[in-house]
């Protein structure tokens, strides 16, 4: 993962191709005027990983 500055209020946080899947990510996080975080996330898979071309993302909203 690499951490990139986009600007005064702006950080994306990449990741190139992973071996196994071959998913390329970036997510973006800006702090907005209201003190929030906006957060984007950016997906590129770069192979056929997994039959009928679909590709499956889980994210764990449990975490506080």
């Amino acid at each position: 993962m690499e951490l990139r500055r986009g600007g005064a209020h702006t950080a994306d946080l990449y990741q190139r191709p992973t071996p196994h899947c071959g998913l390329e990510s970036c997510y973006r996080y800006k702090s907005l005027p209201n003190g929030a975080i906006e957060m984007s996330l950016e997906c590129v898979p770069h192979r056929r990983s997994f039959r009928n071309g679909d590709f499956g993302l889980f994210w764990a909203g449990y975490i506080d």
